[in-house]
């Protein structure tokens, strides 16, 4: 995939990303109670956007879009935000964490918002992309 790099939206979204690289690679992922599977996905996921930190070339940025917005917000998050709710449910009345978690869902949906928005933008002005 060869991706043009004259667009501004790219180069403004690449200097907001490229300043929160630093920070989310030096926070690292949390480590506490994961397992293998949970260590892969991290592990790549952390390649993916370090690769901004390193060469921060459209196709790195659109990448990182792909495996950080739609994988990890889009899969993980999402599904770890419905076992909680469930929970919360099972186990009792938990209305401030009940309602706590439905502000973390809208927060997420809209960072899986921002990743689809850039997508289908790069998409459209890139239709050879989809190969």
């Amino acid at each position: 995939m060869s991706i043009g790099t004259s667009r501004a939206s790219y180069a403004s979204t690449k200097r907001c990303s490229a300043s929160r690289v630093g920070s989310k690679r030096s926070a690292r992922w949390p480590t506490k109670n994961r397992d293998a599977i949970a260590d892969t996905l991290y592990e790549a996921l952390d390649d993916k956007i370090g690769n901004l930190a390193t060469s921060g070339t459209e196709e790195d940025y659109v990448e990182a879009v792909v495996s950080y917005h739609i994988l990890g917000e889009g899969v993980a998050a999402r599904t770890a935000q419905n076992l909680a709710a469930s929970q919360y449910e099972r186990y009792g009345d938990f209305p401030g964490l009940a309602e706590g978690q439905r502000h973390v869902a809208r927060d997420e949906a809209r960072h899986i918002g921002i990743g689809v928005t850039y997508l289908r933008q790069m998409l459209a002005h890139h239709p050879h992309a989809r190969d």
